[in-house]
């Protein structure tokens, strides 16, 4: 009991203190005709104008714009369409009210610190056992202090959270459930709806480690929250969300939304062979191999086949192929690393291998200077398709030995 007192009070006191340390004194800065924020106070000012100020079209880029000029006085030009589920707006809700009852800055400090102290939690919980004790540390030190990280940590982004979440998920769905268990592992599922493919991530982990119950109990939960956000929204919800989407594919981009748009920290196909091919026909092969990823992902789920587990064959093709994912969102690919090294499933040379390309990945910033874009997104599938050998091949190992004869009982 003396020892989980002490653990909890570290967590807490570094995530204080780091909060302290990220949590830029001014979430946002107005000015004539552009609006430096935060995308944690993006969302929170979306979450606001939803549940305390009547914004039922959240999801036309017209009325984001509005409702960041109102909040932040400023006659800003350009947004981003605010694309994120209801689900993804009800988890806001406890930061909007901190937000309106004090301030802006108080709700991303809690935020900046409840992402890093689960984050950390998960972390230390998955007990990183690495043939060498100091891989393990330097892997965790090159995840907390990468470039990504940090830079996730500073604009409020949830990769962070959801990475800490889906991490705990993992792990606790192998150990024997108890009422307190199995809620906290709805819980950290439900936690992960940010944005959809964290939800689906969240599902196929859940379904994979633990079982299909637990997977339904989480998805009923995403209907449950998304039917009680609907009553916020404009009865054409579904149709003004699947608008906002397209514009982070559509070429040319909207003149709102261009202004504002880097393809040059995305890491995926479309974006990092769009001056090779051009960018549509780039799409369109990008769309093909996701097409393929998809195929395998539902034929492993009706073989129920764990060679490779599903999520990550969601994962792999998702991060490689997804026409829009930020740089932020490749803090996820840290999820395959810690249970690698927790389960000592790779040998020392491999796993140094694999945290030399992750941190290619998660330091893009230095790297981009010596490989460029391509060069870093091919670490990252050398990355990826190294991870799923990985797996397929020490669960092909664990089957065989399930089948193999028992020795003992040959006379």
């Amino acid at each position: 009991m003396k020892k989980n007192i002490i653990f909890f009070a570290l967590i807490f006191s570094v995530s204080f203190f780091s909060a302290l340390l990220l949590t830029p004194p001014q979430v946002a800065i107005p000015g004539y005709k552009q609006l430096t924020l935060s995308d944690f106070a993006f969302c929170i000012t979306a979450a606001q104008g939803v549940f305390f100020e009547g914004a039922e079209h959240i999801y036309v880029i017209g009325e984001i714009r509005n409702l960041l000029r109102l909040h932040f006085e400023s006659t800003l030009q350009h947004a981003m369409p605010f694309a994120h589920p209801p689900t993804a707006l009800f988890l806001f809700f406890p930061f909007a009210l901190l937000a309106s009852k004090i301030s802006l800055y108080s709700a991303q400090f809690v935020w900046t610190m409840l992402s890093i102290g689960i984050f950390l939690y998960a972390l230390s919980l998955s007990r990183l056992q690495s043939r060498s004790k100091l891989i393990s540390l330097v892997a965790i030190l090159t995840i907390l202090f990468s470039k990504t990280t940090i830079n996730t940590v500073l604009i409020g982004q949830s990769s962070l959270i959801v990475t800490g979440l889906l991490i705990l998920l993992y792990d606790l769905a192998k150990n024997k459930q108890t009422l307190a268990t199995t809620t906290l592992l709805i819980f950290s599922g439900i936690c992960c709806g940010f944005k959809p493919h964290y939800a689906l991530l969240a599902l196929l982990i859940a379904q994979q480690r633990h079982s299909l119950s637990l997977a339904l109990k989480i998805l009923l939960g995403y209907l449950s929250i998304t039917l009680f956000v609907t009553f916020f929204l404009s009865p054409n919800w579904i149709y003004e969300w699947l608008q906002s989407l397209k514009l982070f594919t559509a070429e040319p981009k909207n003149p709102l939304f261009q202004a504002v748009f880097d393809p040059k920290i995305m890491f995926t196909f479309a974006q990092v062979t769009r001056d090779l091919f051009g960018y549509l026909p780039a799409l369109r092969i990008s769309n093909a191999f996701s097409s393929l990823g998809l195929l395998i992902l539902v034929t492993q789920l009706f073989r129920n086949s764990r060679t490779p587990p599903a999520w990550l064959i969601f994962l792999s093709t998702y991060w490689l192929f997804s026409p829009y994912l930020n740089y932020y969102e490749d803090l996820v690919l840290v999820i395959p690393l810690v249970m690698i090294l927790r389960d000592q499933l790779a040998s020392r040379r491999l796993s140094i291998c694999l945290l030399f390309l992750l941190s290619i990945v998660l330091n893009y910033q230095i790297f981009a200077l010596l490989i460029a874009q391509q060069g870093i997104y091919l670490a990252k599938v050398i990355y990826l398709l190294t991870c799923c050998w990985i797996f397929s091949s020490t669960t092909d190992e664990i089957e065989a030995s399930k089948l193999a004869p028992d020795p003992s009982r040959i006379s």
